[in-house]
C-alpha cells in the first residue's frame, strides 16, 4: 500500500521533477553564449518543443505512424515538454544574469522567475496549449535575441527587431500548418496567435523600457584605479590607494593622488564581435538631486577572449563627490556600473597605502 502511495506521489510530481531536471542539466552542460554546441543544443530543444506542443493537432497522423508507440509518446510527452522548458529557461536566466545586474535587470529576472513558477501552477496546466505556446514564443525570442548578435558581430536594436520578426514568422508558420489540418481560424487565434503575440508585445515593451539585459555582452569586472600600465606578460598593472590595504571589492574611496583616475573593465563579447562600448561618467548633484553627466568616453572592443576584453577609460579634471561610471553598449544599453566617492587626500597618506593589482 505504501509503495502504491509513493508511486502516486512521484507521478503527481513528475512534471516538476522533469522541469527541475532540465534546469540542472543545463547548469551542468551550459557553455559560453557563442559556443556552437550550446547554440545547436538549444536550437534542437526549440524544434523538439515546438513539435511536442502542437502534436495533439496531428493526433491521427501520429497514431498512424507511431502505432503501438503512440501511447508511450503520449505518456511522456508532457514530461519532455517540462524538461525542455526547464533547460531553455535556465539558459536564458543564466545568460541574462551574466550580462548585466542592476535594478532594471533585477525586475526582468523576477519576471523570468515568475514564468518558472507559473509554468508549474495548476491554472497554467489546465489552460493547456495557450500559455505553453506563449512561453515557447518567449523562449524562441530570447534565444534569437542573443544568437543573432553572435552572427552579426555587433550590438544594436536591429538585432532585436529581427528576433521579434523571426519569432512572429515562426508562430505564423505554426498557425498556417494548423490551418491546413482544417483547424478553425477562431481556435488558431485563441490557442496560438493571441498568447504568442501577447508575449512578443510584452517582451518588446520590456526591451524598450531597457529592462532586458544586453546579451551576449557581459561585464566580468569593473574597478576604479589611479594608474594603469601593461607589463611584458600581457598583464595590466592597476594602481589604487586606500587608507588600509584592502581588496578592491571593499574599497569605496578614491583619493586625490594622480592627475587622472581610471575605470578599468573586462567585457565579454562573442568571437568575431567588433563593436563599441561607452563609459558614461556621472557626478551626483545634491542641489539637483540627480546624476549629472560629466563625460562620455567611447572604446572599441573585440570579442573572443575567454576572460573578456580588457579596456579602460581615463578621467581628468574631477572633483570630490559621489561618482558613478556606467558601461553601456553602442545603443546605450547598460552592461554594468560602479559607484565610488572621491574625497580629499588624508594628511597621513603615503606610499604605504599604494596597492598594485595585476589583471
Amino acid at each position: 500500500m505504501e509503495k502504491i502511495l509513493l508511486k502516486e506521489r512521484l507521478y503527481r510530481w513528475r512534471p516538476l521533477l522533469f522541469f527541475v531536471g532540465g534546469f540542472v542539466f543545463d547548469l551542468l552542460t551550459l557553455r559560453r553564449v557563442d559556443n556552437w554546441i550550446t547554440i545547436s543544443l538549444q536550437l534542437f530543444y526549440l524544434h523538439l518543443l515546438g513539435f511536442l506542443l502542437v502534436s495533439d493537432f496531428f493526433k491521427g497522423f501520429l497514431e498512424k505512424k507511431l502505432k503501438d508507440k503512440y501511447l508511450f509518446f503520449q505518456k511522456y510527452k508532457n514530461s519532455a515538454i517540462h524538461f525542455l522548458f526547464g533547460a531553455l529557461l535556465s539558459a536564458y536566466t543564466i545568460f541574462y544574469f551574466k550580462s548585466s545586474f542592476g535594478i532594471k535587470t533585477f525586475i526582468f529576472m523576477v519576471l523570468l522567475a515568475l514564468v518558472f513558477v507559473a509554468n508549474e501552477s495548476p491554472k497554467v496546466k489546465k489552460s493547456g496549449l495557450r500559455v505553453k505556446l506563449g512561453i515557447y514564443a518567449l523562449c524562441l525570442c530570447s534565444f534569437l535575441s542573443y544568437t543573432i548578435p553572435v552572427f552579426t558581430g555587433v550590438a544594436g536594436d536591429g538585432n532585436f527587431y529581427l528576433a521579434v520578426s523571426f519569432t512572429g514568422a515562426v508562430i505564423g508558420l505554426i498557425a498556417f500548418l494548423l490551418f491546413l489540418t482544417q483547424q478553425s481560424v477562431k481556435d488558431i487565434f485563441k490557442w496560438v496567435i493571441a498568447p504568442s503575440f501577447t508575449v512578443l508585445f510584452v517582451f518588446s515593451l520590456l526591451y524598450f523600457l531597457e529592462l532586458i539585459p544586453p546579451v551576449p555582452i557581459s561585464l566580468q569586472q569593473i574597478g576604479i584605479y589611479h594608474s594603469v600600465s601593461k607589463n611584458t606578460k600581457d598583464q595590466y598593472e592597476l594602481t589604487y590607494y586606500v587608507e588600509e590595504k584592502k581588496h578592491s571589492i571593499f574599497r569605496k574611496d578614491v583619493f586625490f593622488v594622480e592627475d587622472e583616475i581610471v575605470c578599468f573593465a573586462r567585457i565579454f563579447a562573442p568571437t568575431q564581435f567588433y563593436d563599441k562600448v561607452q563609459f558614461r561618467w556621472l557626478l551626483w548633484s545634491h542641489e539637483a538631486k540627480k546624476w549629472l553627466l560629466q563625460d562620455i568616453i567611447v572604446m572599441s572592443i573585440v570579442g573572443g577572449r575567454e576572460r573578456g576584453f580588457r579596456g579602460y577609460s581615463l578621467k581628468a579634471n574631477y572633483k570630490p563627490g559621489k561618482w558613478r561610471v556606467i558601461v553601456e553598449t553602442s545603443n546605450q544599453r547598460e552592461i554594468g556600473h560602479i559607484d565610488f566617492s572621491i574625497v580629499p587626500k588624508p594628511k597621513n597618506f603615503n606610499d604605504a597605502n599604494r596597492v598594485v593589482e595585476k589583471i
